[in-house]
């Protein structure tokens, strides 16, 4: 509700996790092919995943503060006014 300027998202590296599937089945919902979909009014730009597995917390933070670097640049969130907003899935 107070509209961040993006996510972060960090989880095991593929077939590092006991969620086997996790990595594949969030990247099937960011892209819109598996329920429950990400809603069209999310901007792509401001969503980062980064899946780790066993890396360190200097690798993590750089990452972290890459994604700052880019969400600095698309300056702050805007969000959709409500009267223009749909729930609609995106492509």
């Amino acid at each position: 509700r107070r509209h961040a300027d993006g996510v972060f998202l960090l989880g095991c590296r593929e077939c590092d996790c006991h969620f086997r599937f996790g990595v594949q089945w969030m990247d099937e919902r960011l892209a819109g092919k598996r329920d429950p979909y990400l809603r069209a009014r999310v901007p792509r730009e401001r969503v980062a995943t980064y899946w780790g597995g066993l890396v360190t917390e200097t690798e993590i933070a750089g990452e972290i503060n890459a994604f700052r670097a880019r969400l600095h640049a698309l300056g702050p969130y805007q969000p959709v006014p409500a009267t223009q907003a749909t729930d609609e899935v995106a492509p």
